[in-house]
């Protein structure tokens, strides 16, 4: 029988991973503890046959030392933990969940952006220190005078531009890869990087961590921006540059 192994995760149960892969006729293995570095996977998954990982790296060094994988799965929508090259190198199978918490990454986006816009972090450290009122903190524009610009326009993103276009949000986005009629279904003006980055009042991140993408906020687009420019950043990886 072939074996999957779970290499590490943060759930509370893998009940729904044990009913669904044990009835494709696999048999399931939780590594404890859960594995950190290269060293510990190969330490622990000499017997699969498929990984399943959400942090730990898959490097060249982890399927040379495990020839039996055959399949890496990455419980979420970034593989940037995985050696991609090295994978096809080697003939391993590579595959993501591109759906993976699409609902609740845009409403995360949503509750970090609407607080800022309405100033209420400031509002609320104001009152703890026993001042009152909003005069200090206007201007405070309505929504609907707002532009969104979000950096790249994929599932997680496009639900982002749904959900803000209710609260009256202008929104626009770049995304090199996607043909215009994308954005134009969903309401979305298509710009360029630096027009995004020169006329947006809130940017979100929702692009990978490729080589493309790594500090991709960086002094220079950070001097293109507005003053007062709230930046929302969910993607996985450093694509800022501190």
């Amino acid at each position: 029988m072939a074996k999957a192994v779970i290499t590490d995760h943060g759930f509370p149960s893998i009940e729904v991973q044990t009913q669904v892969i044990e009835s494709a006729g696999f048999e399931l293995e939780s590594v404890q503890p859960i594995c950190k570095s290269e060293d510990d996977i190969i330490r622990t998954c000499g017997e699969a046959d498929v990984l399943l990982v959400q942090w730990a790296p898959v490097t060249r060094k982890v399927l040379e030392a495990l020839p039996r994988v055959r399949c890496i799965v990455r419980y979420g929508v970034g593989v940037n933990n995985f050696d991609l090259e090295s994978a096809k190198d080697l003939g391993v199978c590579a595959a993501n969940v591109p759906d993976y918490c699409v609902e609740e990454v845009s409403d995360h986006t949503l509750a970090l952006m609407l607080p800022l816009c309405r100033r209420i972090p400031q509002d609320h450290a104001q009152i703890v220190q026993g001042g009152w009122g909003v005069n200090p903190f206007r201007p405070i524009p309505a929504c609907a005078e707002l532009t969104l610009g979000l950096i790249s326009f994929g599932r997680i993103a496009r639900r982002v531009a749904q959900k803000a276009q209710a609260f009256g949000f202008t929104v626009v986005a770049y995304d090199p890869l996607l043909p215009s009629a994308v954005f134009d279904d969903y309401g979305v003006t298509s710009l360029g990087l630096d027009d995004l980055f020169s006329q947006s009042d809130v940017i979100s991140l929702h692009c990978p961590l490729v080589p493309e993408t790594a500090h991709l906020v960086n002094t220079g687009n950070i001097a293109k921006m507005k003053d007062g420019v709230i930046l929302i950043n969910t993607s996985r990886g450093p694509t800022v540059d501190e």
